[in-house]
């Protein structure tokens, strides 16, 4: 079997080669050791991030990246069907990228790994201890993928 990923995006945003995206999640996931999953990507602008991130986490604020995942407890190696959804806004990932001295492409790149950590349980936000093991899985994960990372995004914005 194999993993299948959805992406969507909005118009007039940062752009992203969507071909590329889906490989390099379709990695991500094999990179984990999920292997029949379906995830949905959406890239999103500022704003519609915020609102998100307002609805359903009550913070009325913009974020890089929001995870919805389909299992409170997911076992990557017993996942069949719907792993969740990965929301990620361009706007915030240039301006991160610009602050960090990366490339978008990289910052792109983080944000989907980060992700798909969430999707699996992974929650920085529970303490120093699960915020140190989802740090070391997605600087794993991110070793792996760095050379495969040229061409997620394509340097002209979207019309």
């Amino acid at each position: 079997m194999s993993n299948t990923v959805a992406i969507r995006s909005d118009r007039g945003i940062h752009p992203v080669d969507r071909r590329q995206a889906k490989k390099m999640a379709g990695r991500i996931l094999h990179a984990v050791g999920v292997q029949d999953a379906e995830l949905s990507l959406y890239f999103c602008s500022l704003r519609t991030i915020q609102g998100l991130n307002s609805e359903w986490r009550g913070k009325d604020r913009p974020t890089d990246v929001l995870s919805f995942p389909q299992d409170d407890n997911p076992d990557p190696s017993c996942i069949s069907g719907p792993l969740g959804d990965i929301v990620i806004s361009t706007d915030i990932a240039a301006s991160q990228a610009e602050r960090e001295g990366v490339s978008y492409e990289h910052e792109i790149l983080r944000l989907l790994i980060h992700g798909v950590l969430h999707l699996l349980g992974y929650d920085h936000e529970r303490g120093k201890t699960d915020a140190a093991r989802m740090r070391r899985e997605e600087k794993r994960i991110f070793k792996l993928m760095e050379d495969q990372s040229a061409g997620i995004v394509t340097p002209e914005k979207q019309n």
